[in-house]
Formats: structure tokens, sequence, C-alpha cells
């Protein structure tokens, strides 16, 4: 076995605590002013989805958040009127297949979408309105270690500010 690849998970778990250390929240900050509708979905598949999006809308529940916050699959947004939505689309790679057709939907109806993405060059980095893009880089074990963390941080933040809750220490 080759003892360069045996330990990816292993690195990649313990890079997490730089990715959060290092995250860029005046970054988040600027990119929450474009967030305006009060409302928000949180889609993607899988990782990119569960952790993050369940644990911004608990913090919502818990801190009694004005903004109404709900995730859902990709495909089953894609189901839903969200002309009155913020719709955020989240993927690693950048190009999950239903992700990528939930972003075409919207723009056929012009609908505006955000991107969460590892990515910086791909489609849902590229065909949203606005991304934001992770800066943990990609993840050679599993694209749910470095990223998923990520991920929920930048929700986390983001949603804090219109709701006045008082930032983490990333540190």
């Amino acid at each position: 076995m080759d003892c360069n690849n045996e330990y990816h998970l292993v690195q990649e778990m313990l890079e997490t605590a730089l990715v959060v250390r290092d995250m860029d929240v005046e970054a988040i900050i600027d990119f929450s002013t474009i967030v305006t509708k009060g409302k928000a979905i949180l889609t993607g598949e899988g990782s990119s989805r569960k952790f993050p999006a369940r644990k911004v809308i608990y913090d919502a529940r818990h801190h009694g958040y004005e903004s109404v916050i709900l995730t859902e699959g990709a495909n089953q947004a894609r189901e839903y009127n969200l002309t009155s939505w913020d719709v955020f689309v989240a993927s690693n790679s950048g190009q999950t297949s239903e992700c990528v057709w939930l972003i075409n939907d919207l723009a056929e109806q012009e609908i505006d979408s955000f991107g969460l993405t590892a990515t910086p060059d791909s489609l849902v980095a590229n065909d949203t309105h606005a991304s934001y893009v992770l800066s943990c880089g990609p993840e050679k074990a599993c694209a749910a270690t470095k990223s998923v963390v990520e991920q929920a941080l930048f929700y986390d933040i983001m949603f804090r500010i219109p709701n006045k809750q008082e930032l983490p220490n990333l540190k």
C-alpha cells in the first residue's frame, strides 16, 4: 500500500482546523449582503446539504431567527415555486447533475441562485448569480471532511449576520 495515499482521510481531518482558522469571514459578510429575501432554501446532494443545512436550520430555530431556512434535495427543489426565495446550491465538485439541472431551471425562470462549491472553475461557481468558493480545496479521501465543515460555517456565519447573532471565534 502506498503510504502517501493511505492516510488522506486522517490528513484532511487534521487540515480542517486550518480551514476553519483561515476562513475569510469578511468575504462571507460581504456575500451575505446580496441575500435579501429573508427566506432561503439550501439545496444540494448528500454531504453538501445534509449537515451544513440542518445545522443552520437548528440554529435558526434555537435562536429564533427571523429568516426562514429550509433544505431540500436539488431535484425536489425543482418542483417548487422559488420566486420569493434565495436559492443556495451546494456542490463540492461544482458539477453535481441535480444541482446543475436546478441552476438551469432557475435561470430559465429568471430566478437567481447562489453557488457554494470547492471547485472554482465549475458550473456551480460560474452559472449562478453569485458564488462562494470554499478555501478547503479538493478532497482526496471523501467529499465530506474539510468541505462539509467549511460549508456549515459559511451558512452559520452568513445567517448570523441578518439575525443579529454574535459571530463565532474561528481561532
